[in-house]
């Protein structure tokens, strides 16, 4: 699935996870499932780091929901290598961080929803597991929709 972000010119590093991977010393499984991507970026003075899970069909499906949540690792390594890298002005540095699952559709079956959703509208919000969860639908999203969910 492709996503395209609408950044409006504000510099946004993107890091593909699921090209990274958890250390070889935990066994294959669910510890090692990871999202697809995490965008880190400052808008308003406001430090930033969103978790995306793409998915064809936003099923409720708790294997995505897991992913998100076991991404958060990944984050925090960063956010250790940023210190020893810069100094310790960085290890305080304040960071909100959200969670998306974004999709084409709803259902695999049929592509008929009774009532259509906007472009750019956060259509399902979930917890589960002690985080937020926000559902997408399309191919686009603006960075605004993320920041503000």
């Amino acid at each position: 699935m492709h996503v395209t972000v609408d950044t409006a010119s504000v510099p946004v590093t993107a890091v593909r996870l699921n090209k990274a991977s958890h250390l070889s010393i935990l066994k294959d499984g669910s510890c090692k499932r990871v999202c697809d991507y995490l965008l880190i970026y400052a808008l308003d003075g406001e430090n930033s780091a969103v978790f995306v899970e793409l998915k064809k069909t936003l099923s409720d499906e708790r294997k995505a929901k897991e992913k998100l949540r076991r991404s958060l690792p990944f984050l925090e390594y960063l956010r250790s290598v940023c210190a020893v890298e810069f100094g310790k002005e960085t290890t305080n540095s304040r960071i909100s961080i959200r969670y998306f699952r974004i999709g084409e559709k709803l259902s695999a079956r049929l592509d008929k929803q009774s009532v259509r959703v906007g472009p750019n509208r956060v259509f399902r919000r979930e917890e589960y597991e002690n985080i937020t969860i926000n559902a997408v639908l399309g191919p686009r999203v603006a960075l605004a929709t993320l920041s503000r969910a």
